[in-house]
């Protein structure tokens, strides 16, 4: 993806449109104050400097250090997985409160010029 911000948008589009043009960001998973995309790569690049460290010690057959890498990746994987759970909260907000979007039919099809495939 190459910007991640428009899910940030999408979300905020959706509530104002129904919310006569009302969004608290507060009240949502998502920090809306933040740069999604910068966030994203600084959360990625930290991971990949564990995952770095980790295979140096492991190089090194040094034990202590593959604790401390795998703690630290276990911490930069749960970082990325609480961003993502954001995205899936705010989503779900949207599904649970009545009046935001109408059901979809069973026989829904995705219009071709979308271009796009479940």
């Amino acid at each position: 993806m190459k910007d991640i911000n428009k899910i940030k948008s999408a979300l905020q589009s959706i509530v104002k449109a129904k919310d006569d043009g009302y969004f608290n960001e507060h009240e949502w998973s998502i920090d809306y104050s933040i740069d999604l995309n910068a966030d994203l790569f600084n959360q990625l690049s930290k991971l990949n400097h564990s995952v770095e460290f980790l295979s140096e010690a492991i190089e090194r057959k040094d034990e202590f250090a593959i604790v401390a890498a795998l703690i630290s990746t276990v911490g930069f994987s749960m970082n990325l997985e609480g961003y993502f759970r954001n995205i899936t909260e705010d989503i779900d907000k949207i599904f649970q409160t009545e009046g935001y979007l109408k059901d979809l039919p069973e026989d829904y099809k995705i219009p071709e010029f979308y271009n796009y495939d479940l």
